[in-house]
């Protein structure tokens, strides 16, 4: 039932380039279809032949640690050489592979590194909002209200 559902909505978002649009990039369903994680588009990806150190798939992999920390177990981080451990292992690839991959991450704001943590983008500017709101609570400049 869940497939069909996957199936329907795939169809309905890119139609007849449904097929060419996986191709180009399977990661893609992560974000545009409801229920499609990392390890669904992974074997997906693999049964369209794309790369296994592709950057597309080491990026996703990343997000998919940081995200089951942030969401699963509720760390707002990981230190560098714990996130890199897990998407290793993920991955099935070297840290030399996987490593390289942080920088250009960090560019397009997917992540943010400050010394040995790594934060999920998103997470990360929620949580300095947070802390310049309280912030300016204690110092007299704004109300909760």
């Amino acid at each position: 039932a869940a497939s069909a559902r996957v199936k329907k909505q795939i169809i309905s978002l890119w139609g007849t380039e449904a097929v060419a649009q996986i191709r180009r990039d399977p990661y893609g369903l992560i974000q545009a279809v409801d229920g499609v994680g990392f390890l669904t588009a992974d074997r997906i990806a693999r049964k369209v032949g794309f790369s296994i150190d592709a950057y597309e798939r080491i990026r996703e992999g990343v997000l998919h640690v940081l995200e089951q920390a942030a969401w699963g177990d509720g760390h707002t981080h990981l230190p560098k050489k714990v996130l890199l451990q897990k998407a290793t292992a993920l991955l099935e690839l070297s840290a030399e592979k996987v490593s390289p991959c942080f920088a250009r991450m960090e560019l397009n704001n997917l992540i943010v590194i400050r010394g040995q943590a790594v934060y999920l983008g998103e997470v990360y500017r929620d949580e300095k909002l947070v802390a310049d709101l309280i912030g300016n609570i204690i110092r007299g400049r704004e109300t909760l209200s």
